[in-house]
């Protein structure tokens, strides 16, 4: 995929109407290992494909699933240090709506929240876009279980099931066929761990 000047910078739209740095970010996402999250009739699950980086790594040290707050869990994908920076601003957007309204932060306003510091990334040209895309899952007792996924271009779409990184297509066929919606947790994590 080879931009033709139209790829120095996230301002510059090609032709075609690409930004061609976001479609690389989107790249980065897809050879990564994969993420899934499922929403089932008495919870939620997020799951990350455990990839040995090296034979020497310490067990443990690879994390891509994430709490936010009590209610509130992130799962990423692509490049894990954007990653660790979005969990950062999604702890800080989760305080900060909790000391100014007095109580947690809806899934949906979080997902939003980060979704904008995406999107924020992909405006202006002394940022790169992130090369992630992460899986918000949440739980609270106006809106029940909420999961919603972002992509590299700050697109935030909500899901009873979804699925990114190297085997993602694989594991929405998967998602589908297991109706998580008609299954427990129990039930569902052990389906998770066959994929």
């Amino acid at each position: 995929m080879a931009g033709s000047g139209y790829d120095y910078d996230v301002n510059t739209l090609s032709p075609e109407g690409k930004v061609h740095q976001v479609e690389y970010a989107n790249k980065a996402t897809e050879t990564t290992g994969t993420i899934i999250g499922i929403i089932c009739k008495d919870g939620l699950l997020l799951g990350a494909e455990k990839t040995v980086v090296s034979e020497l790594s310490i067990a443990g040290t690879d994390h891509r699933i994430y709490s936010i707050n009590k209610h509130i869990g992130m799962v990423v994908t692509g490049l894990i240090p954007d990653g660790r920076a979005l969990v950062w601003s999604a702890r800080s957007e989760s305080n900060s709506y909790y000391e100014f309204h007095g109580i947690p932060i809806p899934g949906k306003v979080l997902a939003d929240r980060v979704a904008a510091v995406i999107h924020q990334h992909t405006m202006q040209s002394w940022y790169r876009p992130y090369g992630v895309v992460v899986i918000i899952a949440s739980h609270d007792e106006f809106n029940g279980s909420a999961l919603h996924m972002i992509d590299a271009s700050g697109q935030c779409y909500g899901y009873f099931g979804c699925a990114a990184g190297k085997e993602r297509q694989m594991a929405r066929n998967e998602i589908e066929k297991l109706s998580p919606k008609d299954h427990s947790c129990k039930e569902a994590a052990f389906e998770l761990a066959k994929m």
